[in-house]
């Protein structure tokens, strides 16, 4: 009896994209992740700074720091030493870089997700010389992830994004308000300390 070929099987196909378990570590199923645009952001927004800013800004912390030793308070002037070495350091230090994507699962920045669910909203603003990306998260608290893009990017980010999620910018109460104007004002980004 002569023998039968078994049909070949075609090989399946390789999936390049990365897989994602379920976040609640139930592994009840597997998503498939895709990549929908990526790109390389600076951790924080550099400010050229003049040098008789600089100059100025010196001379009063150090005035700040004579008056304290004059008047026998050395905590407060080694406060402000502290605070005016951490000012500098901050000041001089290089950013990071941080590999930013958006993919079909939400916005991933360096290894952490910001999840579609877990967004409300994104919208765009200058600050300083940097066009920056803010996205509102509501889970599990209330935080707005800011990311500096290039401005030629941003027209892809927004139609990206704009599929699953609101593109607006949410009204500032009055304290976020003055609390913008006054770091605009300041040489240093505090930015972060505000919600």
């Amino acid at each position: 009896m002569p023998e039968e070929k078994q049909p070949t099987r075609a090989k399946r196909p390789q999936f390049p994209e990365q897989y994602y378990q379920d976040p609640m570590g139930l592994d009840r199923y597997v998503v498939q992740e895709k990549i929908l645009f990526e790109w390389r952001a600076p951790s924080k927004i550099e400010r050229k700074h003049q040098g008789t800013k600089r100059l100025y800004l010196t001379l009063i912390i150090f005035f700040c720091i004579l008056v304290a030793v004059l008047l026998g308070e050395f905590v407060v002037a080694l406060v402000f030493t502290v605070m005016s070495g951490l000012y500098f350091l901050l000041m001089t230090s290089k950013p990071l870089f941080l590999n930013c994507s958006i993919t079909t699962l939400g916005v991933k920045v360096g290894e952490k997700y910001y999840f579609w669910s877990d967004v409300s909203q994104f919208w765009f603003e200058d600050r300083g010389e940097s066009r920056v990306l803010y996205l509102r998260v509501v889970f599990p608290q209330l935080q707005k992830v800011r990311l500096i893009i290039h401005p030629s990017d941003e027209e892809e980010i927004q139609t990206k994004l704009g599929t699953y999620l609101l593109y607006k910018k949410p009204q500032q109460t009055t304290s976020e308000k003055l609390w913008r104007q006054l770091t605009e004002k300041l040489p240093i980004d505090l930015e972060f300390l505000q919600l």
